[in-house]
């Protein structure tokens, strides 16, 4: 039995049917993971905690590459994987498989069911995962912990609607960022070029109309 949920203050428009509050254990999949000596070397991702470190949103590589194994569930493109125990919890490293893979011992899975999985990343997410966890020693998330959390949501239409906002969002974040990360680099590179080197007196780079040479003062 699902029961009402409260609803956001801001709502694309159209979308007016009430959200519903269920558990999160009936809207997904937990999915394990394994270790590393039950996979000989292949072609799949195998994703280790430290592998989040190298994305932001969405999970498309892995150090470790490893081949199928039929005794091992992977787990499905779309599903979310995070830490499932130690101080990677409260980095709230939260990604979204962009290939099927297979995951460590230290990762859990969340395979959408019913729900639109950019909306359920981005509810995780926003959550964070140590509301999750029991940190009461070493941060911790089992099933246990998963099953009964309570998850406010649209129908499907509005959940791929916020999700696909989101995601654009990101895009454009990304895009600007690859900007800024290309300007640091040109502007370190122009310092070191537009002042002359040590036992110089012109820089290697100038405007242009600027011929006569750099004269040394003391600072004082």
């Amino acid at each position: 039995m699902t029961e009402q949920a409260k609803v956001p203050e801001i709502r694309f428009a159209g979308f007016t049917d009430p959200w519903e509050q269920r558990k999160l254990g009936e809207i997904v999949s937990i999915g394990a993971g394994a270790p590393p000596s039950a996979f000989s070397a292949g072609n799949f991702l195998y994703v280790k905690v430290d592998d989040l470190n190298e994305s932001s949103h969405f999970q498309f590589d892995s150090a470790q590459r490893v081949d199928a194994n039929t005794a091992v569930k992977p787990i499905r493109k779309g599903s979310i994987i995070f830490a499932k125990r130690g101080a990677a919890i409260l980095g709230n490293k939260v990604r979204v498989l962009g290939k099927t893979a297979y995951i460590d011992t230290n990762m859990m899975a969340l395979e959408p069911r019913g729900v639109d999985a950019d909306f359920l990343w981005l509810f995780i997410n926003q959550t964070g995962l140590y509301r999750i966890a029991d940190t009461s020693t070493i941060p911790q998330i089992n099933n246990k912990h998963i099953e009964p959390y309570p998850v406010d949501i649209p129908n499907m239409a509005e959940q791929q609607a916020i999700g696909t906002f989101f995601s654009r969002l990101d895009d454009l974040i990304t895009l600007h960022q690859r900007k800024y990360d290309k300007l640091v680099v040109f502007k370190k590179s122009m310092l070191e070029k537009m002042f002359p080197k040590d036992g110089e007196s012109v820089p290697e780079i100038r405007f242009a109309g600027f011929t006569d040479p750099w004269e040394q003062r003391k600072l004082g």
